[in-house]
């Protein structure tokens, strides 16, 4: 076990871990195994946790002293519950664990530093062994992430009930929408996806023939108004509805966002818009980038304020394209509070408030927006293909923006 300031690690951690909060201990600056609070005093992370009533939650993490992922555990009430992975100091996954209410519990697999593994997964059940599989454990499979895909499904109909002057019902915009919806089905399919959750706000939505894509009747098609609430509504602060005369299609939008978290049960969200197209399958990276900079989101676009905007912040996130862990909304409770934001507001807002980092990748009101046209161009793409936002340089995803897509959809750039 490793020693830190004189102590066993352990030791020294629940000597002096918080009771409430995330708590970051760092590498102190010229000392192989001190280690300080302050980061002034220091030249890196070392461990990461999130403390509640003196016990860890959440996702803890931990570094080599060169920046280096180490390992990412997940706790329940002071438990491991959930995957543990540790890492070799070249990137390799050194061993990849389950847990349940703290013991062993599923797949348990180790691999020397080039990634090999010549015995096999071992497998247990409430921490006492039962076999090793006959076949060695591919790396690959200890590397495949769960990914949930949320989109949210409207129509002209939908949109022309929120503001019939904006909005007029049109079957070939519709139908354009549609076929759009699942070219973008396809490519996330191309990416291997753990499920893709079409939020259905009209109730029209065909069945797809891939047992991966789940069609869910969300709030606008339930109408729960003229029924039976549905439970996940009481997530929801609706207090101001019934006199909102502004409910649009942007606040329905939202509601069925976090619908769909509800639903989903991959191991990271990823919540979009359906009027985009991915230009290279990017995702494995940034998963990896978000774990290894321990980021509560990634997302492709900065949402400027707007009047009505709570005061105080620069820019918003917004769900163009948005990535996060599982727990994110439920581990910091944001739900649609229409006092504060939606899911976009109350996601910058709470990182803010709480010192979390988050990451918005270049494109889109990452320069100057009348800049537009100029940074498309870099990279060989014209701007009325839409908004590219880049991942390390690399073109990533195009979202093509005005009236959710349905213009240029039609080729109509109003």
């Amino acid at each position: 076990m490793s020693r830190v300031n004189g102590k066993s690690a352990h030791e020294w951690i629940e000597k002096n871990h918080p009771q409430n909060g995330e708590w970051i201990v760092y590498y102190k600056k010229g000392a192989s195994e001190e280690v300080t609070l302050d980061p002034e005093e220091s030249n890196g992370k070392r461990w990461q946790f999130k403390y509640k009533n003196g016990v860890k939650i959440n996702h803890s993490y931990g570094w080599y002293r060169d920046g280096t992922l180490k390992q990412i555990k997940y706790w329940i009430d002071g438990k491991k519950h959930g995957e543990l992975i540790r890492y070799y100091q070249n990137g390799q996954i050194n061993d990849h664990f389950n847990f349940k209410n703290g013991v062993k519990h599923g797949t348990q697999v180790s691999y020397n530093k080039y990634g090999f593994c010549e015995r096999g997964a071992a497998e247990y059940v409430d921490g006492k062994f039962i076999r090793y599989s006959i076949e060695p454990f591919s790396p690959k499979i200890a590397k495949t992430h769960k990914v949930s895909y949320i989109l949210v499904w409207s129509d002209t109909n939908t949109m022309n009930r929120h503001d019939s002057k904006m909005y007029q019902v049109n079957d070939d915009v519709n139908l354009a929408l549609l076929q759009h919806t699942h070219i973008l089905i396809n490519q996330i399919l191309d990416q291997d996806p753990h499920e893709i959750l079409i939020m259905d706000n009209e109730g029209n939505f065909p069945k797809h023939e891939d047992k991966r894509v789940k069609v869910i009747p969300s709030y606008q098609s339930v109408g729960y108004l003229d029924g039976e609430r549905p439970e996940w509504l009481d997530k929801v602060n609706l207090s101001d509805y019934k006199n909102d005369t502004e409910f649009n299609a942007a606040k329905s939008t939202a509601m069925a966002y976090n619908h769909g978290i509800t639903e989903a049960t991959g191991d990271y969200f990823i919540l979009q818009h359906n009027d985009t197209l991915y230009l290279k399958n990017l995702i494995p990276d940034l998963i990896t980038k978000l774990e290894k900079d321990n980021y509560a989101y990634i997302t492709i676009d900065k949402k400027p304020p707007k009047d009505n905007s709570p005061k105080g912040y620069d820019y918003f996130a917004d769900c163009y394209w948005f990535l996060c862990r599982k727990d994110f909304y439920s581990s910091n409770d944001i739900w649609v509070d229409w006092i504060r934001g939606d899911n976009n507001h109350l996601a910058t807002i709470t990182c803010k408030d709480t010192n979390q980092n988050y990451l918005h990748l270049p494109g889109f009101f990452e320069n100057d927006e009348h800049e537009k046209e100029l940074f498309n161009s870099q990279y060989e793409y014209t701007y009325d293909m839409g908004n590219l936002h880049t991942f390390e340089d690399k073109p990533f995803i195009i979202h093509l923006k005005g009236g959710t897509g349905l213009y240029r959809i039609l080729k109509d750039y109003r």
